[in-house]
């Protein structure tokens, strides 16, 4: 496998939308293209992190947790990764599943165990869930680390609650999204919106407290850029802590 292509460039942008073709809601089909124009960046950051992994030794059996839109798991089968897929309901893209022979668990992972046998992957990637989970987010870290082999690998991605948002909230803008609109995503596209937005210190603690060693956490993705009078301010003071995912390395103990 060659390290340095493991990157989505824009042949492989145009392969994943006209995957999109093949989902049959046009409401998911539209947010999936929408979340594909919003997120290459987000997911090359993720493919650097998958680099690291491989870097220091892990397999290539790997399982992603939340796959819908189905795009990260859609390449990585495709560069030769032998991949599976959890989701509330990964039945939504069923077509893309079906076209690139992708196994799917239809997992409700706040209430369910996952279907899956002690010590299977080498690697899983949980990128952007975690603050989605509204009910008992703390169960899935618990199955990951039980599915995950010895000494394998957890590469773990949620929003950045910047040091900005934090100063703004000091003068009463919270930083969580519209409850609203987020709940009514259930209905809409069939999971959860944002719920609850995590510090890194906390991240670092949950996952030391389920048997997670943590090796390294960064700041990627684009710099934050919603309209502020501090923003130019603080972009200078806090560089890199300005950018809008925090991603965790973590290696099962």
């Amino acid at each position: 496998m060659n390290l340095k292509k493991l990157q989505i460039d824009k042949k492989e942008i145009a392969f994943l939308k006209k995957d999109t073709d093949l989902i049959e809601n046009n409401t998911i089909q539209n947010w999936a293209l929408n979340y594909l124009n919003g997120h290459i960046d987000h997911y090359n950051g993720i493919l650097l992190q998958v680099i690291k992994a491989l870097k220091l030794g892990v397999g290539e059996r790997v399982l992603e947790v939340g796959g819908v839109p189905g795009q990260l798991t859609t390449y990585l089968s495709k560069e030769g990764f032998d991949i599976d897929m959890i989701d509330i309901d990964p039945f939504r893209i069923n077509g893309i599943l079906e076209k690139h022979s992708i196994k799917a668990y239809k997992v409700d992972v706040e209430r369910e165990n996952l279907p899956i046998d002690n010590e299977v992957y080498d690697l899983v990637l949980f990128n952007e869930v975690f603050e989605h989970l509204h009910i008992n987010p703390l169960r899935i870290i618990i199955e990951i680390n039980r599915v995950l082999k010895s000494n394998g690998i957890l590469l773990m991605s949620v929003p950045n609650i910047n040091p900005l948002m934090r100063w703004e909230f000091l003068f009463g803008k919270d930083y969580n999204d519209n409850l609203k609109k987020e709940f009514a995503k259930i209905e809409n596209i069939g999971h959860m919106g944002h719920f609850r937005l995590y510090s890194k210190s906390e991240i670092i603690s949950i996952l030391e407290d389920f048997d997670f060693e943590v090796i390294e956490s960064t700041f990627q993705g684009k710099i934050y850029d919603k309209k502020s009078k501090w923003l130019k301010l603080f972009k200078f003071l806090f560089g890199n802590k300005m950018k809008n995912q925090l991603h965790v390395i973590a290696r099962k103990k």
